[in-house]
């Protein structure tokens, strides 16, 4: 407080008052209390794969707003750390972080939080500190986490196609790593769109790049090594589209060949093999 800062109503600087520094007590003296954290996915999927983003946000009970800048972290139980912090973009009291999968990460059962940091400077404006606690998720255990990457490949040969039932078998590898078991569909799960059909027949040679519209059914067969795909017969889709490419079939040295890109293959947490 500096001097002049009181004055009588005819502005005459108090006589008394010098230059000093006092302490100001806040009345709030009540620490933020986490009322819930919740995980959320792109989709509300509950299998993320690597790359894959959860975002934690956590919900303080206090009255007041929360300190822009302040944070605390939390454990996963499979090891991973997530700083939670009070941003400009988050709600007053709220803290929000994100946990990215990388390769290798696990958990099988769903996340849960293992600890809380010691340390955290989480607080209000009135700087009063969270205190660490055993916290849980609201929705514990609902995502998992599968960053072990699929070593399946499609082979360079042994694959057929029937014309007459629209039915294509490809013979691949280890299909046993793409998550699924012994007759499952894959349907949902592989990326259509790196597929394509090369009918050698006609110079220059016309594709068909499928999507999962042109897909009926697809089912893995893991003893066998092989995924049979059932195409659709439908207007513009499926069969219609790939028999009516010119030179389509053919035999001997003039067999349509298949273009299988990189992604082709995913397992059920969408990795790429």
């Amino acid at each position: 407080v500096s001097e002049g800062f009181l004055k009588d109503v005819f502005g005459n600087a108090s006589s008394a008052q010098v230059d000093t520094t006092v302490t100001v007590d806040m009345t709030d003296t009540t620490a933020p209390v986490v009322a819930s954290i919740t995980a959320s996915t792109v989709g509300n999927a509950t299998l993320v794969g690597v790359d894959d983003v959860v975002t934690f946000t956590a919900i303080m009970t206090d009255d007041n707003k929360l300190k822009v800048g302040t944070s605390f972290t939390i454990t996963l139980d499979n090891g991973a750390s997530v700083l939670l912090e009070r941003t400009e973009s988050t709600g007053d009291k709220e803290l929000v972080g994100t946990y990215t999968v990388v390769e290798n990460d696990t958990d099988s059962n769903g996340l849960t939080i293992a600890t809380t940091s010691a340390v955290n400077t989480a607080s209000d404006v009135s700087g009063n500190v969270f205190e660490s606690t055993s916290l849980s998720l609201t929705n514990s255990g609902s995502i998992a986490v599968k960053g072990t990457l699929s070593e399946a490949t499609i082979s360079s040969t042994g694959h057929t196609y029937d014309s007459v039932t629209g039915t294509l078998v490809l013979s691949g590898t280890k299909l046993n790593t793409l998550g699924v078991s012994n007759g499952d569909s894959v349907k949902d799960y592989l990326d259509w769109t790196k597929l394509t059909w090369n009918a050698v027949g006609t110079t220059p040679v016309p594709t068909d790049t499928l999507s999962a519209e042109d897909i009926n059914t697809a089912v893995v067969n893991t003893s066998a090594n092989t995924l049979t795909i059932v195409f659709n017969d439908d207007t513009d889709i499926g069969t219609k589209v790939l028999h009516a490419l010119s030179g389509f079939g053919g035999t001997g040295t003039n067999v349509d060949t298949i273009t299988v890109t990189q992604g082709f293959l995913r397992d059920t947490a969408l990795n790429t093999s």
